[in-house]
């Protein structure tokens, strides 16, 4: 008897690992994956399609809760054969994710209040406030989501701090110049680099001016700096937690990130925005403005030099991050790793004053041959009907 109950455990221990090698040898295809009745895709731009053609003719920055042909979310949902609930939010942080998700957490300060500006109003607090029985009835309605947020960390916080320092430390006067207007404002008046310009010296003036404040200043970066090296970590655990606790039988898969960097190049931006002049070896000569001043930068300023210090490693940890859910909610999530997505590209300088729905300034969002490789990635982590 107990030779036969051995024999037993042997087959059925030879069986489990089958059954693990034949997932794993055999990867989900669009014509194989398992179905699902309903879809919510969340995460940023990235998801959203910007850059695409059906997002680019609407002429606005920030476009929401449209299925976009073409992009990733749309292949997913045609191959899963599933409704498909949009939810990626151009702008977004994991901390603007999680603050719809728990109610338990407030966004820095800063955060809040430039998010306005940078996202040409369609977002405030208000607007978060407003979303969260949205994102949560979401969630809890869905049978399969996808989880793709993260690369605004890498810059939001701290670009919305320079510009909070900025509006509170002049009140909008600026003895350089007229009144500061918003980011739409400047954009349209002095152009992306102008912009820059001016934001940058608000930014001086402010600590000039204002020693009263340093110490709150100091503070602040005190505060950001903590909270880049954790916030994503905090934030997306947070978000996978109240995930499963709105839904524990959902299925979610982790799109990872790419380096928005990894091709990075400098091409001359012309027309209204202003141009960096760029010699052959990389190093800026002079800034052209829209209104047709120049402005030379002294000494030797190496600009690519300078972007490609950006670390490979941190977008790994991001990636190590969203994988190791894995373990902790096995046959529920899922990871799908999207390093090769190709890029719209036409990287001018990587500011988010260059940001652009076509190929003339900033725009690292996939290209629709990207949203597509991004879609068979996610299906292959999935399992098979």
């Amino acid at each position: 008897m107990k030779k036969v109950k051995k024999i037993l455990a042997a087959v059925l221990a030879l069986a489990m690992a089958l059954a693990v090698l034949s997932t794993t040898a055999f990867a989900a295809t669009p014509n194989t994956v398992k179905h699902y009745k309903r879809y919510l895709a969340l995460g940023d731009s990235i998801g959203s399609g910007f850059g695409q053609p059906d997002y680019n003719k609407q002429g606005k920055m920030v476009v929401w809760g449209q299925r976009i042909p073409g992009n990733y979310a749309d292949w997913v949902s045609k191959w899963t054969g599933s409704s498909l609930t949009m939810r990626c939010m151009p702008g977004y942080t994991t901390a603007c994710l999680r603050y719809e998700l728990d109610d338990t957490y407030q966004m820095h300060d800063w955060e809040v209040h430039e998010l306005p500006n940078f996202t040409s109003n369609a977002y405030d607090k208000e607007f978060l406030d407003n979303m969260k029985s949205d994102f949560k009835n979401n969630v809890r309605n869905s049978d399969l989501i996808t989880l793709d947020i993260g690369i605004n960390d890498t810059w939001y916080s701290t670009i919305s701090l320079i510009y909070y320092i900025a509006e509170s430390a002049t009140n909008s006067n600026l003895k350089y110049g007229d009144t500061r207007g918003t980011l739409d404002e400047e954009l349209a008046k002095y152009g992306s680099m102008g912009t820059v310009l001016r934001n940058a010296a608000a930014y001086l003036d402010g600590f000039a001016t204002n020693p009263a404040k340093w110490a709150q200043f100091w503070m602040l970066w005190g505060e950001n700096v903590a909270s880049y090296l954790t916030s994503f970590q905090e934030n997306y655990d947070a978000i996978v937690r109240n995930i499963f606790a709105l839904n524990p039988n959902a299925t979610v898969v982790a799109v990872g990130g790419y380096n928005p960097y990894k091709d990075w190049n400098i091409t001359p931006i012309d027309g209204p925005i202003g141009a960096v002049n760029i010699t052959d070896n990389g190093k800026a000569q002079s800034i052209a403005l829209a209104n047709g001043s120049r402005i030379v930068v002294p000494g030797q300023l190496n600009i690519r030099a300078g972007i490609s210090a950006i670390p490979q490693p941190m977008y790994d940890l991001y990636n190590a991050i969203r994988e190791c859910y894995t373990d902790v909610y096995p046959g529920h999530y899922f990871y799908a790793d999207v390093p090769d997505t190709e890029m719209i590209g036409g990287l001018a300088v990587s500011l988010y004053e260059f940001s652009s729905l076509d190929d003339s300034g900033f725009n690292p969002h996939p290209t629709a041959a990207g949203h597509k490789y991004m879609a068979e990635q996610i299906v292959g982590a999935l399992p098979n009907a």
